[in-house]
């Protein structure tokens, strides 16, 4: 791998590497998307709060070792500066739990990347469930790779 493997020439494409990362369960992708300081904040759509670069690393491990997280999501809206770039999304988590019926879950999630040496970079996810009512007007976006 290069060593610009993962560099990120926008913040759509950082974004984009994010989920599919979540997707195939790529720690060192989902990891190269975050800015590298401990100021960085993810908050999970269960409201766990992850600060840091460990906490981050260490919850996603542990998922990733049930392999990938089944997630689409569809941008809302965005916005972009010079040096940082917001993205409000919906996330939908499908889940096919044993001896359960398929279920899906919605989260509203607000991405915040910033313009670093190393190209874009998330520095802030912070997801909360969505309420009931929403329904995705249009297709969540087929994975990509």
């Amino acid at each position: 791998m290069t060593p610009d493997a993962f560099l990120h020439h926008s913040a759509s494409t950082a974004q984009e590497t994010y989920y599919q990362a979540l997707v195939d369960a790529d720690l060192d992708a989902l990891m190269s998307v975050w800015v590298n300081d401990d100021a960085v904040l993810c908050i999970l759509p269960s409201g766990e709060r992850l600060s840091g670069l460990d906490a981050i690393r260490d919850t996603h491990e542990d998922v990733f070792e049930h392999g990938g997280v089944r997630v689409t999501w569809h941008e809302l809206q965005s916005f972009e500066t010079a040096t940082v770039s917001v993205h409000h999304v919906i996330e939908q988590f499908d889940f096919d739990p044993p001896n359960e019926a398929p279920q899906r879950f919605l989260a509203y999630a607000t991405n915040v990347f910033l313009r670093t040496p190393e190209g874009w970079q998330l520095m802030l996810h912070h997801a909360s469930q969505a309420g009931d009512e929403i329904e995705l007007t249009t297709p969540a976006p087929v994975q990509l790779h």
